[in-house]
């Protein structure tokens, strides 16, 4: 492994005819562990803080390089104060279209590649958030990405054992497969 990026095969090293690489740049995980050290702690805030992933991949998809992130806030609202009502999570996509479109302008070889989420696990919650982006991913008018379905990102901001523990996954519809941990 290059101490200048950390790479990934999102095979579990089995040999196919589709394999694909994922690359992190470093400057990547300070601004996960940033993110994640701001998070929002009011009532209308959710237990995890997500963000989108920026970068590029070749032709044929099989080698993606996460250059860039972009923080996001994610915030619930409780249509009642009954409690037996589900929460209502709420993007900020306008944010989300005006922070892509600047990075855009800076380097036009960057796209929307997926999301990152600071947990362990896939929940409900997670659930959602990769639907919100697989939703984004449909959507072809502004968020064109060379990917079908958006990468997913889990992060352990705890650093338990002294090590920033992730995991990359690749979203399929409504499956999500776990790929690699490192």
């Amino acid at each position: 492994m290059n101490q200048d990026k950390i790479e990934a095969n999102l095979n579990f090293g089995m040999s196919t005819a589709k394999q694909q690489h994922c690359i992190i740049q470093p400057q990547i995980l300070p601004n996960l562990l940033d993110h994640s050290q701001k998070r929002e702690t009011t009532d209308n805030h959710a237990s995890v803080v997500i963000g989108a992933l920026l970068g590029s991949c070749d032709a044929k998809g099989s080698i993606i390089d996460i250059s860039n992130s972009i923080q996001m806030t994610l915030r619930i609202s409780y249509q009642s104060e009954e409690s037996t009502k589900e929460p209502q999570y709420i993007f900020d996509t306008e944010y989300l279209k005006k922070m892509v479109k600047f990075h855009k302008q800076v380097n036009e070889f960057e796209s929307l590649l997926g999301v990152y989420i600071s947990s362990v696990k896939m929940d409900k919650l997670g659930m959602i958030i990769v639907q919100y982006f697989m939703e984004l991913f449909n959507e072809k008018s502004f968020f064109r990405s060379p990917l079908k379905s958006p990468i997913i990102l889990l992060f352990d901001p705890t650093l338990q054992h002294q090590r920033l523990s992730i995991k990359v996954s690749l979203s399929h519809s409504s499956l999500t497969i776990s790929l690699y941990r490192c």
